[in-house]
């Protein structure tokens, strides 16, 4: 009798293909969840408003919609679960590659809201807004998904 599995077992670590869509979902939520926080309490508490030129470096500064913070969060979640997966699927070691990478990506997309001709209050809550998105990604992606023995 043989039996289908579908996960993934490399030395310490065995990752459950199955779980790991719901990591991503429950990692979009959540972070989301907490970057519409960020949007509404930081500016709140320091004073600003999250204005920035939405259609590029050149255009018009608009107040940045809440949609669009929701949206980008979702779309670096389903990013970070794509590449996990690639790295689950063809790697020994999925979990340490993809934090070392997780972590590369991180500092990459610091360049878009730090280079904006926009307040640093607004740069970095911003910002703040990547590192969140990024670690509840990696942690349950990485930790969640793993099978538990």
């Amino acid at each position: 009798m043989t039996t289908s599995s579908r996960t993934r077992s490399v030395g310490a670590e065995t990752i459950a293909a199955g779980r790991l869509l719901q990591a991503a979902a429950i990692a979009a939520f959540a972070a989301s969840l907490v970057n519409v926080l960020v949007y509404f309490v930081v500016p709140a508490l320091f004073d600003f408003s999250l204005e920035i030129p939405l259609m590029g470096p050149d255009s018009e500064i608009e107040h940045l919609p809440v949609y669009m913070v929701i949206f980008a969060t979702v779309a670096g979640s389903i990013g970070a679960v794509l590449v996990f997966a690639v790295f689950n699927r063809f790697t020994a070691r999925p979990v340490k590659i993809f934090r070392v990478i997780a972590l590369g990506f991180l500092l990459l997309s610091f360049g878009p809201p730090l280079s904006l001709p926009v307040a640093t209050s607004i740069q970095l809550t911003l910002a703040s807004m990547h590192v969140i998105t990024a670690a509840i990604a990696t942690y349950m992606l990485t930790t969640w998904a793993q099978e538990t023995s």
